[in-house]
């Protein structure tokens, strides 16, 4: 439909203004856009996927709406493409790398390879895309950059298997004021009760002093 709108609309604008004016408009609504997404992916609620489209739009969007006469338009989209780029390149690198090292140490598994299976990408496919759907890239990586401003817990929760910790947790982070962990999974048993950080989950690293991305911002 955007695109659809956008040729019906050059076609009746003949004047340079009236042409200009639906660029910006076009423009503000991917600026108002790509906020969301990254707002999202930041929170957690974002999705790879999501940031990766965005940079197709804009890579296909921005060279044909933005005119040449407006110089700071031109400067802002090109800037917000690279960035946006740079971010999903930084997540999809993170997520492959996970995705290895989840194979390999997690579920102790073996990657195959194009050497002793043709149909390597057949079989990575599956487990690939269920990793898709229950990592968070985006946030793993903003949470390392600021990781120093972020805090330690104040409340610990050890226990069992089957020994009423999930409910605890739930009834601590339903409290106000309190903020439950971060989880790089995405699955509802999981979800703002455990870090999974001391085990390893983050590619083997477990330094005390990044323990703080798992952690609200001060």
């Amino acid at each position: 439909q955007l695109f659809t709108s956008f040729w019906i609309e050059k076609i009746k604008c003949h004047s340079k203004m009236c042409t200009s004016k639906f660029c910006k408009e076009i423009g503000y609504f991917l600026y108002a856009l790509s906020k969301d997404i990254f707002k999202n992916a930041f929170r957690g609620q974002g999705r790879l996927e999501q940031m990766t489209l965005l940079v197709v739009s804009q890579a296909m969007i921005y060279p044909l709406l933005l005119p040449a006469d407006d110089s700071w338009i031109n400067v802002f989209a090109t800037t917000a493409m690279v960035l946006t780029a740079a971010i999903a390149l930084s997540g999809w690198i993170l997520l492959v790398a996970l995705y290895r090292h989840s194979v390999r140490v997690i579920f102790n598994r073996r990657l195959p390879t194009m050497t002793n299976n043709n149909d390597a990408a057949l079989l990575l496919l599956p487990s690939f895309s269920a990793h898709l759907a229950l990592l968070r890239p985006l946030e793993i990586v903003f949470r390392y950059l600021t990781v120093r401003f972020r805090v330690l817990p104040d409340i610990l929760v050890l226990g069992e298997v089957r020994c009423g910790t999930t409910t605890l947790c739930h009834h601590l982070a339903s409290t106000a004021g309190c903020h439950p962990p971060f989880c790089l999974w995405r699955h509802p048993e999981l979800d703002k009760k455990e870090t999974f950080y001391f085990v390893g989950h983050y590619l083997g690293m477990v330094s005390p002093e990044n323990y703080r991305m798992c952690f609200p911002l001060a």
